[in-house]
């Protein structure tokens, strides 16, 4: 049965002149998953997300989400774009040398929390939406938490050159308007672009994602493989 993997996404935002900017990766062309297609930073929940020690390492209360969605989110998002969502505040310089050595192999997620002594903030990891790959795709099928976050003040973002090979700050709109054979665009994250690029502001942004109901969205796929919305999901999700 090809079940739906649990995974995590984050959409990191922060004011600028012209409105909010999101920070966007481009997946590497090696990549057997979306290849150079720009997305949120993400991945699938892994059984390390889920460890007694992992939850220990969550600050605050993870409702209405399993803390693994959390943890993950955190660890993705430190790994590929290099923001730490922390329950403290830390010099820059030390989150990115932790990162270093974590995208070296010399420690994981869990140790490098420890290091910097600090957990993961779970307040600052705010839900905002559900989406479940569509059981006609037939590999690689995801059952994904995306959460909006204000970027940390005074840190960097940066992709990894792992599995990411570039990292841009772009206003959702300016994302939208660019999507084409350069900045490729998948259909989940369209909706979600087109979902925040009105809110002028992170503040307004995330007091709409803390009020807002999440209803879980799974894609139709019409007869010509492309995706669309299910009637009346639009403005519902």
């Amino acid at each position: 049965m090809n079940e739906a993997h649990p995974a995590s996404s984050v959409i990191v935002v922060r004011d600028a002149a012209d409105g909010i900017e999101v920070f966007m990766l481009k997946r590497s062309g090696r990549a057997a998953f979306m290849p150079t297609a720009y997305v949120f930073p993400g991945g699938r929940v892994d059984s390390v997300d889920r460890s007694p020690s992992a939850r220990m390492r969550v600050f605050g209360d993870p409702k209405p989400n399993d803390p693994a969605f959390l943890y993950c989110a955190a660890r993705e998002t430190f790994e590929e774009a290099g923001i730490l969502l922390a329950s403290t505040s830390i010099e820059p310089a030390a989150i990115a040398a932790a990162r270093t050595a974590m995208l070296a192999g010399t420690k994981n997620f869990e140790e490098t929390l420890d290091v910097l002594d600090t957990k993961i903030d779970a307040q600052s990891l705010v839900y905002f939406s559900r989406w479940i790959t569509p059981t006609a795709i037939t590999v690689r099928r995801f059952d994904t938490r995306f959460f909006v976050a204000r970027m940390p003040e005074g840190q960097a973002a940066e992709a990894d050159a792992i599995e990411t090979s570039d990292g841009v700050w772009i206003r959702p709109a300016d994302a939208l308007a660019a999507n084409g054979e350069e900045f490729t665009l998948v259909f989940p994250t369209i909706k979600h672009l087109t979902r925040i690029a009105p809110f002028r502001t992170v503040e307004a942004l995330i007091g709409f994602a803390r009020t807002k109901s999440v209803v879980p969205v799974t894609p139709d796929v019409l007869d010509d493989g492309v995706f669309a919305l299910p009637r009346g999901m639009e403005e519902a999700w």
